[in-house]
């Protein structure tokens, strides 16, 4: 049977150009056709494409218009590439803010067409089955601890429900009789029997050997779980027989703690120490039970000390209305809670983020009343976009200094882009640029307080691109645009001196020009892989920059190993765009 094959989805009101795509394309993928922006959105529910290729400007409804309609009316998010034979730069920076992945200038290429093509859903499909290796337990198939607490983390805070952890029962003395193999078979078949008595919407993670976190959704009453508990019990013993064969009578069973969502509270944190001791509590009278907490003094055993004193304490201490941004510290309150922080992160293995935000002024005449309105207006931006668990302080006149703890460096990179877009929407972006610096403080810093170094190196975000090129204004260019968006670069200008560079170095991403004169970037990135495979570290990604359609397309056809291929003179958001999607890459190749 053949292979399913991918479906595209092309949007034009121009018959011919619809006519001239679906023969370039019928032969790879499976096309289907719309005339007009409105079609589209109905052709595309009922096909569900795997890429839409449309026309940018319509009559009635505009591409852009469709892309938005399919994605907050109908939660629609294949990729799209947009197509125009008009020459507007401003569009390319419009759908490249809607999401795009990509752009085309019409009249195009046949192979220029497949080409991009393909590589939209070739790093698409690599992004996604790298995220699931990322985010979902091996065995099980369930989410991993880490993505699952995320979730948890978000659905407490704003569905209802009952937070369930769910303990396997004398599991380890299938480990020690039978062996880890047995265990796994156990763990398997258990959640098999967790998925078929749980709903497409329950949140189900596993977040240890033999424990497990659900959280059922619109569930308020205490009795639906304790059923389920009590089924799992009774299912679980006979997959517990297949696997064992009644060799040995090892009492397994399940476990449960539980608590119930808003009533017990809204924090993830809280509510999973709640439903441990709810745990501990089966755990200590008779397992194979599930138990609820309950904070009421008829509820269940699960005592608190007297509140009385500690209410008072806490409301003469506490804020009398939390502000929802960050809190903007001077610098020796800040010096407190930083090194607490710090203490914190090292007892308890968390992390967190440090990012300093630099201003850098275009002119040097600046008054000083304009440099404190700019700079406190940054500031104002800073405390606005982070959250009200984070903490910052201004370090000196043109620098911020922000502590963001719990975060992720997608979440990190997320807040700095937000901030780096308000600036420039500011009416001070075009007085002063803001510049960043990044670095994640991990559970091992030092009581110092020092920056936290892995493998001898920091460890930092602001990713590495070496732009290699024979002109001076395209490094030029390359240079300020990477820079103003947080990437480090190094700029040079032969496949000679790119071939000496990386026998020491190792930039995260290489833009390499295509057209060099004595050795080209086609004839340097051969050797750059051939250096590369001996000395056994892997593909840096490769992006090759060409100056025409015909080197797009020869280099396409002569160069497979390059990551990615960009038209010069490249457009910012497109070159952000492809850089930063490169990163990501091979950041998950390099940690799944």
């Amino acid at each position: 049977m053949d292979e399913q094959r991918e479906k595209i989805l092309i949007v034009d009101d121009e018959p011919m150009v619809l006519a001239v795509a679906n023969n370039i394309l019928k032969d790879r993928y499976d096309v289907v056709c719309a005339e007009s922006a409105e079609d589209g959105v109905r052709v595309c529910n009922e096909a569900q494409p795997d890429l839409i290729l449309t026309d940018l400007y319509m009559p009635a409804m505009s591409g852009l218009d469709m892309v938005d309609i399919l994605r907050t009316e109908f939660d629609f998010h294949a990729p799209v590439i947009f197509m125009t034979g008009m020459d507007d730069d401003t569009a390319e920076t419009r759908v490249f803010h809607m999401g795009a992945e990509d752009f085309l200038k019409k009249p195009f290429r046949a192979d220029v067409l497949l080409y991009r093509i393909d590589k939209v859903l070739t790093n698409r499909a690599r992004i996604k089955e790298l995220t699931r290796e990322s985010t979902t337990d091996g065995l099980t198939g369930f989410l991993n601890k880490i993505s699952v607490e995320r979730k948890l983390a978000e659905s407490c805070r704003y569905d209802n429900g009952v937070l369930a952890i769910l303990d396997l029962d004398n599991f380890k003395l299938v480990n020690d009789l039978h062996g880890h193999e047995a265990g796994d078979r156990i763990l398997v078949d258990f959640a098999a029997l967790l998925k078929k008595n749980t709903r497409a919407d329950d949140i189900v993670g596993r977040i240890g050997g033999d424990e497990f976190i659900v959280f059922f959704k619109d569930i308020s009453d205490e009795g639906t779980v304790a059923n389920i508990v009590a089924r799992l019990n009774e299912q679980i013993h006979s997959a517990t027989s297949m696997v064992l064969h009644d060799n040995v009578d090892i009492p397994l069973g399940v476990s449960a703690g539980a608590v119930i969502v808003p009533h017990s509270g809204t924090d993830y944190a809280e509510l999973f120490k709640k439903a441990d001791k709810a745990v501990y509590y089966v755990k200590q009278h008779g397992k194979r039970a599930c138990s609820v907490y309950q904070e009421t003094a008829d509820g269940e055993a699960f005592s608190t000390s007297d509140p009385e004193d500690i209410q008072k304490l806490s409301l003469i201490l506490g804020e009398r209305t939390v502000s929802n941004h960050a809190l903007w510290l001077g610098q020796s309150a800040f010096g407190y809670i930083y090194r607490y922080m710090l203490r914190y992160m090292q007892r308890y293995q968390s992390t967190a983020y440090k990012v300093l935000f630099t201003i850098v002024f275009m002119s040097s005449d600046i008054l000083p009343a304009e440099f404190a309105v700019i700079t406190e207006h940054l500031g104002d931006i800073l405390k606005n976009s982070l959250r009200n668990s984070d903490i910052m302080m201004q370090s000196a006149p043109n620098q911020f200094f922000l502590l963001l703890p719990g975060v992720t460096e997608s979440v990190i990179q997320r807040v700095i882009d937000r901030t780096i877009s308000a600036w420039d929407r500011s009416d001070y972006h075009d007085k002063a640029q803001v510049f960043y610096e990044a670095e994640q403080i991990v559970s091992d810093q030092d009581a110092s307080g020092n920056t936290i170094r892995s493998g001898g190196d920091e460890t930092r975000i602001n990713n590495w691109v070496a732009v290699i090129d024979d002109d001076l204004a395209v490094l030029r260019k390359a240079d300020q645009l990477l820079s103003r968006h947080g990437l480090t670069v190094t700029t040079l200008s032969s496949g000679e001196e790119l071939l000496e560079f990386t026998t020491e170095k190792r930039p995260d991403v290489i833009l390499l020009d295509y057209d060099m004169p004595e050795l080209d970037g086609a004839a340097a990135l051969i050797r750059l892989r051939e250096a590369e495979k001996q000395a056994n570290t892997g593909e840096t990604p490769v992006i090759l920059m060409a100056d025409s359609d015909e080197q797009e397309s020869e280099a396409a056809a002569l160069i497979p190993d390059a990551t990615d291929i960009i038209r010069k003179p490249f457009i910012s958001e497109i070159l952000i765009h492809r850089v930063r999607q490169a990163i990501e890459l091979a950041r998950l190749r390099r940690d799944s």
